[in-house]
């Protein structure tokens, strides 16, 4: 079977649009199926996908709406070769011509929205996003068949908006390969922590070196990474004003930006990883990720992955505060002989949840039942 991904651009900018394709790609193909991916050209290099055939087209207008005629008119063309058409996220005229092509052609059409329909993304611009409902994205949303990645970001969505819980369908985000690989980490004296984390007042960094602060008044002693890009230059200088301390204590640093080699580095060396997520997320990959090379997590709730994690007794959940943080860290620098005996407990659930084997079934059992 041959499916299509429609996405608005295959750059670093697409963020987590980017490496949930790139995982449902490698699904599809351990599944025995083949990928096709249509995108827009922009001025960055597009990713590599190692398990899709990728086109590209060239944009036209109005360009905040990533409008693109060449596309619209290859998915009108082509759509009838696909035995399935999936759009990823919302808002933007990709999506709008899958779906389109998707039910002339009489083809399966699937939206995943990437947490564009949770209650918190939707009052964001909120008079913006309901004209664009009006005007058709709505009816599109409740004749696709849609894929969240958790119960919770279902439900949220669900629940919201009214959608028929029989087009409302569970996928979780797939896992690459090589966070299972990874080896478990070396002994040494202190604990280190890492969050990879964009610095954002969404993502929660502030919060984290606030908790950080308070360990480290309470004589707690450890070593703490925080990498990600600098979004927000007012964010960054109160993120860095808070860790002053700790930097000059050695106790916290920032590199900023890794790619990828470099963010599986830091995931490496660490012993638990922080994800403190202020904002609603609809899944948390940093988090799955973790759990999958075999380290301890501690995860806010906002991320929607966190609350079946934490029914399974795998992650340290709080609230992104920096008291329930510090309290969560301590809770678990507490347990430290049980990190091997937990990490590896949470490397099988991972592997068994959202391995690209298990995702690659799971879109199995969806293509056969849509």
């Amino acid at each position: 079977m041959t499916i299509l991904h429609v996405i608005p651009a295959l750059n670093p900018a697409q963020g987590g649009l980017l490496s949930t394709l790139a995982g449902l790609c490698l699904a599809w193909h351990k599944a025995g199926g083949r990928c096709e991916v249509a995108a827009l050209e922009t001025s960055a290099p597009p990713a590599v996908l190692e398990h899709a055939e990728v086109k590209l087209f060239a944009p036209g207008r109005p360009r905040r709406l990533a409008a693109s005629p060449a596309m619209k008119a290859w998915l009108a063309q082509n759509a009838p070769r696909f035995d399935a058409i999936f759009a990823q996220g919302l808002w933007l005229s990709p999506t709008r011509y899958a779906f389109n092509a998707a039910q002339s052609a009489q083809r399966p059409f699937f939206l995943l929205p990437a947490g564009m329909l949770d209650p918190d993304a939707l009052a964001h611009h909120r008079f913006r996003k309901a004209v664009r409902w009006w005007l058709g994205e709505g009816g599109m949303v409740r004749r696709a068949n849609i894929l969240f990645s958790t119960e919770e970001d279902r439900a949220r969505a669900m629940n919201h908006l009214g959608l028929e819980p029989e087009r409302c369908h569970i996928l979780a985000n797939p896992v690459q390969d090589v966070w299972f690989d990874m080896a478990p980490p070396a002994p040494d004296e202190l604990p280190r922590i890492a969050c990879l984390n964009r610095l954002h007042p969404r993502k929660g960094v502030l919060e984290l070196v606030q908790a950080l602060s308070l360990l480290h008044g309470r004589g707690v002693a450890f070593h703490a990474t925080v990498a990600g890009p600098e979004e927000d230059r007012a964010y960054v200088a109160r993120c860095r004003e808070a860790g002053a301390a700790l930097e000059r204590a050695g106790r916290l640093r920032w590199p900023g930006l890794l790619d990828g080699a470099g963010t599986r580095a830091l995931v490496a060396a660490s012993d638990v990883v922080v994800h403190p997520a202020v904002g609603f997320e609809n899944f948390g990959m940093v988090i799955a990720e973790a759990l999958a090379a075999g380290r301890v997590v501690m995860a806010s709730r906002r991320a929607l992955v966190t609350p079946q994690l934490e029914r399974a007794g795998l992650v340290e959940a709080v609230e992104p505060q920096p008291e329930s943080l510090a309290a969560g860290l301590s809770r678990l620098l507490e347990r430290r002989a049980q990190w091997p005996e937990l990490a590896a407990r949470a490397r099988i659930y991972a592997r068994e949840h959202f391995g690209a084997e298990a995702v690659g079934r799971r879109l199995i059992a969806l293509l056969g039942s849509s």
